[in-house]
């Protein structure tokens, strides 16, 4: 699946491909299980962060405060 990234300050949109699953971290810096969906803004506004596993690629991590999550 691919997932866009919106920059809530700048509105700057980031195109990630090949994303395989996404993880949220909570307010307790604790992960959650991977999920292979798009988390929903209430999910998104309890975690702190989410890390974005790629196919054959290095994990990467983006703060929530920083960084929205879409589907387009």
């Amino acid at each position: 699946m691919h997932v866009v990234l919106v920059n809530r300050q700048t509105k700057e949109k980031r195109i990630i491909h090949n994303c395989e699953s996404i993880a949220l971290i909570d307010a307790n810096n604790e992960p959650h299980a991977p999920q292979y969906q798009v988390p929903n803004a209430r999910q998104q506004l309890s975690a702190q962060a989410f890390i974005i596993n790629r196919v054959r690629e290095q994990p990467e991590t983006f703060g929530t405060a920083e960084w929205q999550l879409t589907k387009d």
